[in-house]
C-alpha cells in the first residue's frame, strides 16, 4: 500500500485501558466458527474480558483494501 493513506473513523471511545503484556492470553480456538485472523489475543481487566484486535493486519488485509497482501 505504498503511497496510499488509510484512515479509520470511530463513533466514540468509551474507555482507554492499559494492558500489561503478561495479562494477554493467546487467541482461543473457536472451531472455525469465528475468523480469528485479526485477533491478537484476549485480556482480562477487572471483571471485563477484552478482545485485542491487530488493527494493522486488519487495515492492510485484502478484506478492507481489496488488494491481496504482498509477500515481504
Amino acid at each position: 500500500l505504498t503511497g496510499k493513506v488509510i484512515a479509520a473513523v470511530v463513533d466514540g471511545v468509551s474507555d482507554v485501558v492499559r494492558v500489561e503484556p503478561a495479562d494477554i492470553r493467546p487467541t482461543p480456538e473457536f472451531g472455525g466458527i469465528i475468523d480469528t485472523r485479526y485477533i491478537s489475543g484476549i485480556a482480562t481487566v477487572g471483571e471485563r474480558m477484552l478482545i485485542l484486535l491487530d488493527i494493522e493486519a486488519l487495515i492492510l488485509s485484502a478484506d478492507i483494501t481489496g488488494v491481496p497482501p504482498v509477500a515481504a
